[in-house]
């Protein structure tokens, strides 16, 4: 993982621990460096040694490297990408763009949510205790035995749905003959839809427009002059600039 990704999935920790709907909200560089992630309290999190490389890191993601994110307006964006090519940065640019909005990719943070974190003190966990005596061998698994079931997250790339109501918790598979506490049968959820922005279970069997948990809709918007796919909190069409209500 690069200093840009790190960076990027720090501030996505940040930005949905202040508020679900701050992942969907421009920020600025401002508040990045002074309340969301600022470099004395994160610098062990982010992996950087110095002021100066927090900035060129900090930079690059203004400047859209990986496609993490975009600055507005263009000429701001296009003055971060000519100072980060030039051979020696002057990265007292991003004083000069410090009000400047930079939007989340809604695809790169739907990726990050849905990324499970390291854990960053195995491997340095004991090795497994050895038993004293010995013990008889454990019988090998039946070849034919049916796999752990796995929980898994995927991200459906549809025309249908928002970028960060692509993520959908995929059912695991069937228990196998082995037979199931009551407990494992109350949190098996195997035909359930669960919401794209709190992960809460969906009714089923019926037509849902808001979670009911969260009440974040589960609906598509479109322009209404070029019927283009636009988020919520747009003021704008990106495709043909038309203001939206």
């Amino acid at each position: 993982m690069s200093e840009v990704d790190r960076f990027f999935r720090q501030l996505v920790d940040a930005l949905s621990a202040a508020g679900p709907g701050r992942l969907r909200e421009p920020v600025t560089v401002t508040e990045i460096t002074a309340s969301l992630l600022p470099y004395r309290t994160h610098r062990r999190a982010l992996g950087l040694d110095s002021s100066e490389d927090y900035e060129l890191t900090l930079l690059r993601l203004c400047a859209g490297e990986g496609g993490l994110a975009h600055t507005e307006p263009p000429d701001v964006l296009a003055l971060f990408q000519a100072e980060l090519a030039s051979p020696h940065p002057d990265l007292s640019v991003l004083a000069r763009g410090a009000h400047a909005a930079l939007i989340l990719a809604p695809r790169r943070v739907a990726e990050a949510l849905s990324a499970a974190p390291a854990d960053p003190h195995q491997p340095y966990a004991p090795p497994a205790a050895t038993p004293t005596g010995n013990p008889s061998p454990a019988p090998a698994p039946a070849a034919d035995a049916a796999p752990a079931p796995i929980r898994s997250v995927e991200i459906v790339d549809t025309d249908d749905a928002l970028p960060l109501d692509d993520i959908r918790l995929a059912g695991a598979p069937a228990a196998g003959p082995a037979a199931m506490s009551d407990e494992d049968e109350a949190s098996e959820d195997t035909g359930a839809e669960h919401c794209s922005f709190c992960g809460g279970a969906l009714p089923a069997g019926r037509l849902v427009n808001f979670c009911p948990h969260c009440g974040q809709s589960q609906s598509v918007t479109h322009c209404p002059e070029c019927k283009a796919e636009v988020e919520l909190g747009w003021r704008h069409c990106i495709s043909c600039g038309f203001a939206l209500g």
